[in-house]
């Protein structure tokens, strides 16, 4: 039994591992993170980690939810500074273990799980990753549709290995992890879920800029660290919203719904810069279309809300940053990739800018000792914008909707690429 549970702790890892890392295409990086981590001699035994295996919700985001939470309990309770990514990772797999023997103390399975993390070669792991690279291509060939989350990079060869594909949903709005392009040369039909996030999103960039402009993080940090001494006139000041200005990049859906939160919430002054002229934006906001530079110049707000793709791609760079006000906030729930994070935590370290509000990062998640997350004026969430009740169930709603219209041959509620409607598999 215990030989058994051994082998399936060592393969959960390597599972993780790809899951994280290999799936975005960087077996070296997963490697070299995954076995040059220094685990902690003190380990966690939480009853409550069995509790909650025991009663695991049946819904799959409900499930992760949990795990997270659990986890991120976990830690508290076992090391003082921020975890490492792996390290609830490794925590997470391990209650994945207790969820499939229940009867083993949580101590030793954890104890066990990050003993044998350590045990693997490299040469093991990435014979094992190949190995399972092909098991799944194995797993997909008889199938008519595949559900896919951002974190899934589904290309050429994938494709490839499921010649009966008709449909890949993917549960997300963005569809930057799916080769667009190889799959209308073969006749699949991508799905997304777009449209119902609007809100929930522009709700979250202004989460993050009330956050930023008002110190809201750090200030509370310094309140549980014994820090807030008295009322203090100068301390944690932040910036006013009243009357400002907000400079939309990408005027969307998303990007109108925060225009017109600034707009109608605290009578804010609204730019926008687009490819295309937005006739509601200007005659319902009376926004004023211009181009970035002065945007940049004028705003003291940058919200982005631009496609990633070739030509966005690290579009903030240390130039548009240093043609940012000093008192500006910028806010980014677009897509990690649209940002140099490098010449943002420059900005931001220096005084460029005063501060950020970000829900999306390059890599996903960010490394926890990244330079950002030392920063008391960079403001960072999880990549939560969907994370609402209501905004995931349509999100899953759409997402079957997708797969039970590709498989069936009919029409999709949101196709990615319609061009793949001639030559559609049947």
């Amino acid at each position: 039994m215990k030989k058994d549970r051994r082998r399936r702790a060592r393969e959960a890892a390597l599972q993780i591992l790809y899951q994280w890392d290999v799936g975005r295409g960087d077996v070296n990086r997963a490697v070299e993170t995954f076995f040059g981590h220094q685990w902690p001699d003190a380990q966690p035994a939480p009853d409550e980690v069995r509790t909650f295996a025991s009663g695991l919700a049946r819904d799959t985001v409900a499930r992760l939810d949990a795990i997270d939470a659990v986890v991120a309990e976990t830690a508290q309770n076992w090391r003082p500074e921020r975890m490492a990514v792996l390290d609830r990772l490794i925590l997470r797999m391990a209650v994945c273990e207790m969820m499939r023997d229940p009867d083993t103390p949580p101590a030793v399975v954890i104890n066990e799980a990050l003993e044998l993390a350590r045990t693997f070669s490299t040469e093991e792991a990435v014979k094992f990753i190949n190995g399972m690279l092909d098991a799944i291509r194995k797993k997909i060939a008889d199938c008519d549709g595949l559900v896919s989350l951002l974190t899934d990079k589904i290309d050429g060869p994938l494709l490839d290995a499921a010649p009966k594909l008709k449909v890949v949903s993917n549960f997300a709005v963005g569809f930057n992890n799916v080769d667009i392009p190889a799959a209308t040369e073969r006749g699949v039909a991508v799905g997304n879920t777009p449209g119902v996030l609007t809100d929930a999103t522009a709700d979250m960039a202004m989460v993050l800029l009330l956050a930023a402009s008002r110190r809201l993080v750090e200030s509370v940090d310094d309140a549980k660290e014994g820090r807030w001494k008295t009322w203090e006139p100068v301390g944690w000041l932040g910036q006013d919203l009243a009357g400002r200005t907000i400079g939309i990049v990408g005027m969307g859906r998303i990007g109108f719904a925060v225009a017109k939160r600034c707009r109608f919430g605290w009578n804010m002054n609204v730019l926008y810069s687009d490819v295309y002229q937005s006739q509601p934006a200007e005659t319902e906001l009376g926004a004023k279309k211009v181009d970035l530079k002065t945007l940049l110049k004028e705003s003291d707000f940058v919200s982005i809300h631009t496609d990633l793709n070739a030509e966005t791609k690290g579009m903030f760079n240390t130039d548009l940053f240093k043609q940012m006000k000093k008192t500006a906030i910028f806010i980014n729930t677009a897509r990690g990739p649209l940002v140099d994070q490098k010449a943002l935590a420059t900005a931001l370290r220096d005084g460029t800018i005063f501060a950020a509000g970000l829900d999306v990062t390059d890599p996903e998640p960010l490394p926890a000792d990244h330079e950002l997350y030392q920063l008391p004026n960079c403001v960072i969430a999880p990549h939560i914008a969907s994370a609402t009740v209501h905004t995931r169930n349509e999100m899953a709603r759409i997402c079957a909707e997708n797969l039970i219209a590709g498989v069936t041959g009919g029409k999709l509620t949101a196709l990615v690429n319609p061009d793949v409607e001639g030559k559609r598999r049947r």
